[in-house]
């Protein structure tokens, strides 16, 4: 994802295969960015699922990955976030909509690993936050893939049809 005014670049491909998991006392919350691959026991997939601790047949379907949302960034806090307001249908007093999933990647070049959870919570009814802190939200942090060729047997072939 590029940022339009600053050119900064957000590179998710080095959080492709995490699943990101956060949560508080009574929820846990599993987070699988660009991709939806997080389950329920009923067989809902979603990019971002609640379960209930206390209840393992609660299980909702927070959002759903979605190509085309594009992230904002804001170049204070060198911050890219990402709304999502597709998840499963939430019902209360106020009606019935989708959930809501804001997802904030914070640039911090001192985390440990890929990523560090700063929050993963339920913030209103049916409105949900995940907050992350990532070296991959810094500017001029590039993601790179390496091979290995130190081993003799390794061998990329490629054929032609």
């Amino acid at each position: 994802f590029m940022d339009s005014n600053t050119g900064n670049i957000l590179y998710l491909d080095a959080l492709q295969h995490a699943t990101i998991v956060g949560g508080d006392s009574e929820y846990t919350y599993h987070y699988t960015p660009c991709r939806n691959t997080g389950s329920c026991d009923s067989g809902a997939l979603g990019m971002c699922i609640q379960t209930d601790l206390n209840n393992e047949e609660v299980c909702v379907v927070v959002a759903e990955w979605d190509a085309s949302i594009q992230p904002s960034y804001e170049d204070d806090d060198q911050t890219w976030t990402f709304q999502y307001s597709n998840g499963d249908i939430c019902e209360n007093e106020g009606g019935s909509y989708p959930r809501d999933l804001t997802v904030y990647y914070k640039c911090d070049p001192d985390v440990e690993g890929d990523y560090q959870v700063e929050i993963a919570a339920e913030i209103q009814d049916c409105i949900y936050e995940f907050r992350i802190n990532t070296k991959w939200a810094c500017p001029g942090e590039i993601y790179t893939t390496q091979f290995s060729t130190s081993e003799p047997d390794d061998e990329i072939s490629f054929s032609y049809g």
